[in-house]
């Protein structure tokens, strides 16, 4: 029986069932050029892992001095701009995740950071998409910003009272757009949470995050946008870990900034050299599978247009490029994967959608010309942490089951 596609908008609504599929940047000292990204905890990662792409290529940010340990990052989610910094510069890059399904529009050209209280380097970057605020740290101070260049300063530049004396202050920075409220780090671990006034939340540090003695100390805070308040549990069929709301990093390691008993999650492709910052963005998760299909030798992709985030600029789409041109394609889609996938050894693929699960359904669709489909969808009012699993199969008389595949891929919706 064939279950139209818009069943997961009534779903969204009706069940509210979520997971956690998302992406944490890691922009390390000695990798110019390139941020590392790792999965956090999902349906399809149960305890997160190394991305399918491993590193991301950041050309505008190759220019950034290694020699300096200061910097930040951070992702405006509705543009899929990457803001990086040493410190002095400020960079930005498109999210490459992106460019095969959305052309990255003209970008500004790196500019230097503005001087706050203490005239030293920035820190810590925070962008509030939200306000239109770039907040930044020199680690004893902060400010907000215009978020492009010349960077106007449109708050007072505040003093930092709260950190552990002797921390040399704050080395990440992030803000929560639910709150308000921004949270930090300090280089020996303490995480904090304060008000744009500068105010602590409650006693701080929060928490402390154990590092090991190897560690270089926290270079960067993210927070996970798309759990915690008013984001809803895990599906019931997914395993994954709870937690890594707000997440800290050294450069070979992503820790859990609030439960610190959670174990920290390597950075497989890391440079090992310290973080200078750390972004998260909602970015959706591979799981591999594809190989080609037979009667045409095209081998399809899947993914969406950008992040899927909500709020404003929330429109989004399923994405299919590079396949059969003019043929019927199946988007296949549950609430989790099939753990592991389900290798299929006449083709190679790997199926990663049950079609015998309750909860499973598909939508029917034609590739235009080129082999791609482009289905929007709104994302502007849905819950964070509404999560799926899709793949696209497509008809393919030369292939095995009939259908050839993509690889399967995970979403998540985080707030904006």
């Amino acid at each position: 029986m064939t279950r139209k596609l818009t069943t997961i908008i009534a779903l969204m609504a009706a069940l509210c069932l979520t997971a956690h599929a998302q992406v944490a940047h890691v922009l390390e000292v000695g990798a110019p050029g390139a941020a590392q990204d790792v999965y956090l905890p999902s349906a399809a990662y149960p305890t997160g892992g190394a991305t399918f792409f491993g590193v991301e290529p950041l050309p505008a940010s190759g220019i950034l001095a290694p020699a300096l340990r200061s910097g930040g990052m951070t992702i405006n989610q509705v543009t899929s701009t990457v803001y990086s910094s040493d410190g002095v510069i400020i960079t930005f890059d498109y999210n490459p995740l992106y460019a095969p399904f959305t052309p990255p529009p003209p970008l500004p050209l790196p500019a230097l950071a503005p001087a706050l209280m203490t005239s030293g380097p920035i820190t810590g970057l925070a962008l509030d998409t939200t306000t239109g605020i770039l907040w930044m740290t020199d680690g004893l101070s902060f400010g907000g910003f215009t978020p492009l260049p010349p960077f106007v300063s449109v708050t007072p530049i505040i003093p930092i009272t709260f950190t552990v004396p002797g921390t040399a202050g704050l080395t990440g920075l992030d803000i929560d757009s639910v709150s308000g409220t921004l949270w930090g780090c300090d280089f020996i671990g303490n995480v904090y949470n304060f008000t744009t006034a500068g105010i602590g939340v409650g006693p701080q540090p929060v928490a402390t995050v154990p590092l090991p003695a190897t560690s270089a100390g926290l270079g960067g805070l993210c927070i996970n946008r798309t759990n915690g308040p008013p984001a809803v549990p895990k599906p019931f069929c997914s395993t994954q870990t709870i937690g890594y709301r707000i997440c800290v990093t050294d450069g070979p390691s992503i820790y859990d900034g609030l439960i610190v008993a959670n174990p920290a999650i390597p950075n497989t492709f890391t440079s090992g050299t310290p973080a200078r910052g750390l972004a998260f963005s909602s970015d959706f998760q591979i799981m591999p599978g594809a190989v080609f299909c037979p009667s045409t030798f095209t081998f399809p992709k899947i993914g969406l247009s950008k992040a899927a985030h909500n709020g404003t600029g929330g429109a989004n789409a399923f994405r299919l490029i590079g396949g059969p041109p003019l043929t019927t394609a199946l988007l296949l889609y549950d609430f989790c994967p099939i753990p592991g996938g389900l290798f299929i050894p006449a083709s190679g693929e790997t199926l990663w959608i049950n079609p015998l699960s309750s909860t499973f359904g598909f939508g029917t669709f034609v590739t235009d010309p080129f082999g791609d489909v482009v289905v929007p969808i709104g994302f502007s009012f849905a819950l964070a942490g509404i999560q799926y699993s899709m793949q696209w199969a497509i008809f393919d008389v030369l292939a095995p089951l009939g259908y050839c595949l993509s690889d399967g891929m995970t979403w998540t919706i985080g707030d904006q």
